[in-house]
C-alpha cells in the first residue's frame, strides 16, 4: 500500500471512528444511567398549568399551600421569598406565587403573590418551578427544619439560574 493511501485511510479513520463509537455508545445504552444536573424532581412530561397563571412571560416559583399552614408550610414560604431575593438582577424575570385557599401568614406575605386555589395537577405542600408558558417542570418536597430548608433553597436557586440562563422566553 502506498504512503498516500495509508495517509488517506488514517485521515478518514480520524473522522469516522469517533462518530462510529458515539453511535455504538448511544445504541448500546452505555449512557442510559447518566446522572442529570437538575436538583429538583423532573416532571416528565411537564404539567400544563397555564390556566392557573396569567400569560405575562414570567417564570414562576410556585408553592401550593395546604389547608392549614404548619412548620413545613412556613419554611416553604420563607424559602420561596428568599430564593426570589437571591436571584439578584434576574429577580424581575421570576414571580413567586402562592396557590391555595388558605390565607398567607402575615410574617411571610411580603413579596409573595397570592394566586387562586391550587389546581388538580399540583399537589399541596410542594414547591414547583413553572416556565412562562405555564408548564410546571420541576418539583421540590417540603422541608420542615431550617438546615433542610436552606439546602432546598440552594437547590432551587441552582436550577432556576440554569433555566434562566438557557431560556429564550421570559
Amino acid at each position: 500500500m502506498s504512503k498516500q493511501k495509508t495517509l488517506l485511510l488514517a485521515f478518514l479513520a480520524l473522522f469516522i471512528l469517533p462518530v462510529a463509537l458515539a453511535q455504538m455508545a448511544f445504541m448500546g445504552g452505555w449512557l442510559a444511567g447518566s446522572p442529570t444536573v437538575n436538583k429538583g424532581e423532573l416532571i416528565n412530561p411537564p404539567l400544563s398549568a397555564a390556566a392557573l397563571f396569567a400569560n405575562d412571560h414570567h417564570w414562576r416559583l410556585v408553592y401550593v399551600m395546604p389547608p392549614i399552614c404548619h412548620q413545613a408550610c412556613h419554611e416553604s414560604l420563607y424559602i420561596l421569598g428568599q430564593t426570589h431575593l437571591a436571584l439578584g438582577r434576574e429577580m424581575d424575570r421570576v414571580v413567586p406565587v402562592v396557590l391555595g385557599a388558605a390565607t398567607l401568614p402575615a410574617d411571610t406575605a411580603s413579596g409573595l403573590v397570592q394566586g387562586g386555589p391550587g389546581g388538580a395537577p399540583l399537589q399541596p405542600n410542594r414547591l414547583y418551578i413553572a416556565d412562562p408558558r405555564g408548564f410546571v417542570m420541576l418539583s421540590y418536597p417540603p422541608a420542615s427544619e431550617r438546615p433542610q430548608t436552606l439546602a432546598l433553597g440552594k437547590d432551587m436557586l441552582t436550577d432556576l439560574k440554569r433555566l434562566l440562563k438557557h431560556s429564550l422566553v421570559g
